[in-house]
C-alpha cells in the first residue's frame, strides 16, 4: 500500500530514515568525517528534505562543527594613506607616523582553529586494553612458583611473548572499516588519527569549492 501514500508522507518517511542513519552515524564516525556526511547530505537532498529547514538541523550542523574546528578572530593592522581634500595623499605630513601621513586601520582577520575532539569510545577501548594487560601480568606472576629471581625473568620474558602471541585480544566491530581504524588507532593513536581526517576534510572541502566555481 505504499503506493497509495500521499507524497509529503513518504518524504516524512525517508527523513526519519536519515535521522536514524545519522543516529547511527555519530556514534560510528570520527568528527572531521562525520561533519563531511553532514555537508554531503544537505548538498544532495537540499530542498527536497523538511528536517533540514528546522532549527534542531542547525544544532546538528553547529555541534558537529563545534567538534571539529572553531573560529578565532585577531585584529590586524593595515596602513591607509590619509587624503587630501583633492583626494590625493598628504606629501610629508606624517603626523607622528613614520609613513608619511598614513593612519593604521584595524581589521579582523578570522583564523581556523582545528579542535579534532576524540570519540569517546576511543579512550573507553584504551582503558579496557590496559585493564587486561595488568590482568594479565597479575596472572602471569601467580603462576609462576620459581624464586622471586626467576619469577621476575620469567614474567618479564613471558610478558613480551604473551602480549604478542600466547595472549592475542581480539576486538570485534561491524565492519572493515572500523577494524582498519582501530588498528591505525592502536598504531598511531588518536591525535595522528584524527589529524588525517581533518587534512582530509580540508581536501574534500577544497574540491567541493573547485566543482561548484
Amino acid at each position: 500500500r505504499w503506493h497509495l501514500v500521499s507524497r509529503k508522507t513518504k518524504q516524512i518517511a525517508r527523513d526519519l530514515s536519515t535521522l536514524r542513519r545519522l543516529a547511527f552515524c555519530v556514534l560510528r564516525y570520527d568528527g572531521p568525517t562525520f561533519l563531511q556526511y553532514l555537508e554531503m547530505l544537505r548538498a544532495t537532498e537540499g530542498v527536497n528534505t523538511v528536517w533540514l529547514f528546522l532549527d534542531a538541523a542547525h544544532v546538528i550542523f553547529e555541534e558537529a562543527k563545534k567538534r571539529v574546528y572553531t573560529f578565532t578572530t585577531t585584529s590586524t593592522i593595515a596602513a591607509a594613506p590619509t587624503a587630501t581634500a583633492s583626494g590625493g595623499p598628504v606629501p610629508g605630513k606624517s603626523g607622528g607616523d613614520a609613513d608619511g601621513g598614513a593612519k593604521k586601520q584595524r581589521r579582523p582577520a578570522h583564523r581556523v582553529v582545528p579542535v579534532l575532539e576524540q570519540p569517546a569510545k576511543w579512550e573507553y577501548l584504551k582503558q579496557v586494553l590496559e585493564e587486561i594487560q595488568q590482568d594479565r601480568s597479575r596472572m602471569l606472576q601467580q603462576s609462576l612458583g620459581a624464586s622471586q629471581s626467576q619469577s621476575q625473568s620469567q614474567s618479564r620474558e613471558g610478558e613480551g611473548e604473551g602480549s604478542s602471541q600466547v595472549y592475542p585480544i581480539l576486538i570485534l566491530t561491524q565492519e572493515k572499516l572500523l577494524c582498519t581504524q582501530l588498528g591505525h588507532l592502536l598504531v598511531m593513536g588518536g591525535q595522528a588519527i584524527m589529524k588525517d581526517a581533518f587534512d582530509q576534510y580540508l581536501e574534500w572541502r577544497s574540491m567541493s569549492s573547485s566543482a561548484k566555481s
